[in-house]
């Protein structure tokens, strides 16, 4: 149960591989077919330009994370926007997926009010789900917290998250997002002993060693921010997070 929400996040990724698996099998036994039995269709041609869009669209995305693990969050941004561009559209397929990791990388950049922007997207296409309610949330606080240098939103917004998924977090269960999503927010305000505190209850919980040990590399992380140690800088300086935040960031598992 604790991987579930890293399963919905993987989802979508599984169902573009799907899809382009279909169209890839499409082009090779129906495609050819149908120029034979009725060429006026040009179902070759079709399947050949969708999965084209979709490769397209693809690159742009690994590029987008590429850029956003050298902590370059504008640059990332801007190459998950375009992998959203009309040119690469085929049945939706990477544009939600690329339009959360857009959302993330202005929330890195500390770009509070693009980031809402940004996922008003998902309100716009009716795709909200309750963790698209949550974020919503999480940036209006953001942005009260920035213009305020008040802690409070961002406490209450801690303490809204924890009350609503109680029985997804420790000592019932490890839910890896809603951790991650915590952990930043404590690096983000420099609370590092509440966010050592944060990961010793995930790394107690885990059943899976894999994730107990990102979680001590974690409690590492704020402890060598206590410690006064530099944060990870980007885009030749322009950008910095927390080290907490940026092991996150390079992280496949949390």
């Amino acid at each position: 149960m604790e991987r579930m929400s890293f399963i919905h996040l993987e989802l979508c990724k599984v169902k573009r591989l799907l899809i382009i698996y279909s169209l890839f099998i499409g082009l090779i036994y129906i495609g050819p077919a149908s120029l034979y039995a009725n060429q006026s269709e040009g179902r070759l041609g079709s399947t050949a330009e969708n999965l084209k869009k979709i490769m397209l669209s693809q690159k742009l995305i690994d590029q987008g994370i590429a850029n956003l693990r050298q902590y370059s969050f504008d640059k990332a941004a801007e190459l998950f926007n375009e992998s959203t561009a009309q040119e690469y559209y085929f049945d939706g397929v990477n544009f939600g997926y690329a339009k959360s990791k857009m959302v993330k990388a202005y929330q890195y950049d500390q770009q509070y009010q693009k980031a809402l922007e940004a996922l008003d997207w998902f309100f716009q296409q009716r795709r909200v789900g309750e963790r698209t309610i949550d974020e919503k949330r999480k940036f209006q606080a953001l942005i009260k917290w920035e213009s305020s240098g008040d802690t409070k939103a961002i406490y209450g917004y801690i303490q809204y998250i924890q009350q609503k998924y109680g029985h997804r977090l420790p000592p019932k269960e490890a839910d890896i997002l809603i951790f991650s999503d915590i952990a930043e927010l404590y690096d983000l305000i420099g609370d590092y002993d509440t966010g050592i505190v944060w990961a010793a209850s995930f790394k107690k919980t885990t059943k899976d060693k894999r994730d107990e040990q990102e979680y001590q590399n974690v409690i590492k992380a704020f402890e060598e921010s206590k410690q006064d140690m530099p944060k990870i800088c980007g885009d030749e300086g322009r950008t910095c997070v927390g080290r907490a935040t940026a092991y996150i960031i390079q992280s496949d598992q949390i």
